[in-house]
Parts: C-alpha cells; sequence; structure tokens
C-alpha cells in the first residue's frame, strides 16, 4: 500500500526504518520480524488512527494479536484486511 501523497515520509521515517534499500538482504533485515511489518503497516495505513474497514465510522478497540474489533459490526479485523495482503 502506498500513501497517497507524501505527507507520511516523515513519520515513516521516525519508526527508524531505512527506506534506501540497495539490495533484497537490506530489505528482510529491516523488516525481519513479523512485529516490524504490522508496525510499519499499521503506521501507513492508519497513522495511529484505527480506521474499521467495515465501517469507518465505529469505534474500534485492540486486542490481542494484533487484531482490533469494530463495535458497530461485532467483527474482528487486522491491518491486512481489505488489501491485497489478505489474500497471502
Amino acid at each position: 500500500m502506498l500513501p497517497a501523497d507524501n505527507s507520511n515520509i516523515t513519520n515513516r521515517n521516525s519508526m527508524n526504518f531505512n527506506f534506501n534499500f540497495k539490495s533484497v538482504i537490506e530489505l528482510i533485515n529491516t523488516f525481519n520480524t513479523e512485529a516490524k511489518c504490522i508496525k510499519y503497516l499499521e503506521k501507513i495505513r492508519w497513522n495511529d488512527n484505527v480506521i474499521s474497514p467495515f465501517d469507518a465510522t465505529s469505534q474500534v478497540y485492540k486486542c490481542k494479536n494484533n487484531t482490533y474489533y469494530c463495535v458497530n459490526t461485532n467483527k474482528k479485523f487486522n491491518v491486512k484486511n481489505k488489501t491485497l495482503l489478505s489474500l497471502l
């Protein structure tokens, strides 16, 4: 997922990720755990303001195992829901 503009570049860089990858190995070393990948995806998708993919007006609660709960729909979701990554 790419941001619509460059406004999130500063926020992403503040996460201490190097985005000038010179090789696939550097990329793999930067995102060497699932937790780092999830943290990065949450930052670029929601920027600390989680929005339910089922109802954008709903209140959302953080649950365990990197999941969230949408109050209005009673559904759980994660950062990959309703993205290409949900197919993996």
